[in-house]
């Protein structure tokens, strides 16, 4: 059960971290 979550939790950071850098390519982009 720990390890689904764990599972869960590392593909939520990851998720996370591709949105955050998206974010920062339009970002820099805009300019």
């Amino acid at each position: 059960m720990s390890y689904r979550i764990r599972l869960f939790g590392m593909r939520k950071t990851l998720k996370l971290r591709w949105i955050r850098l998206f974010e920062k390519t339009l970002y820099l982009c805009s300019y």
